[in-house]
């Protein structure tokens, strides 16, 4: 049996738009951890067992490490705050979307969708009430985030690397300068929202 166009189509957005989504989370959190590890452990060598125990044994997920930085960001780095804030927010809107396909189901129609519902997918799941909820998603929507988000791994690195600097008392200044100068810049492009 042939599988009708519009499943095809509807199965190939479904896998693009979770493959994306979940590698450029996969890729930040990644990034945070090391963060979140550098600040409290300046021995990198240290880092795999720190990482281990605490987010994997302590079952510590993304948002609540997005809760961690934001505290450590605000304690430690407040003179981070200005051009880095906006990297907090954009990390919560990625885990919101990466969660929503992660623990969503992808709902599959009878027949062939509209012409303005042809380019995504509907998404089900079950609210907090129980109450069964379907969503559409817009190709247009997850490609909109995926670039939003194209240079956040960027942005996280140089916030790790400035972290890294100053933990070890190696901190660049010039460094930082130039890194925080890129930040703004690519702010000012809005290609950093």
């Amino acid at each position: 049996m042939d599988v009708p166009e519009h499943i095809q189509r509807i199965l190939a957005y479904d896998r693009l738009f979770r493959s994306q989504l979940l590698y450029q989370a996969i890729s930040l959190e990644g990034v945070v951890d090391e963060i979140i590890a550098w600040h409290f452990c300046p021995d990198p060598m240290k880092h795999g067992l720190f990482m281990a125990l605490l987010f994997r044994e302590g079952e510590i997920g993304f948002a609540k490490k997005i809760r961690i930085l934001r505290r450590l960001h605000r304690a430690s780095y407040p003179d981070l705050d200005e051009p880095f804030k906006f990297l907090l927010k954009r990390l919560e809107l990625l885990r919101e979307l990466r969660n929503k396909f992660a623990h969503s189901r992808l709902v599959m129609p009878d027949e062939a969708p509209p012409a303005d519902k042809a380019e995504g997918v509907r998404l089900g799941y079950l609210k907090a009430s129980g109450e069964w909820v379907e969503e559409y998603v817009a190709r247009s929507t997850v490609d909109q985030q995926v670039k939003e988000h194209a240079n956040d791994l960027w942005v996280a690195r140089w916030l790790q690397l400035i972290i890294e600097g100053r933990v070890t008392g190696k901190p660049d200044p010039e460094k930082e300068v130039l890194l925080i100068n890129f930040v703004r810049w690519l702010k000012g492009k809005n290609e950093c929202p």
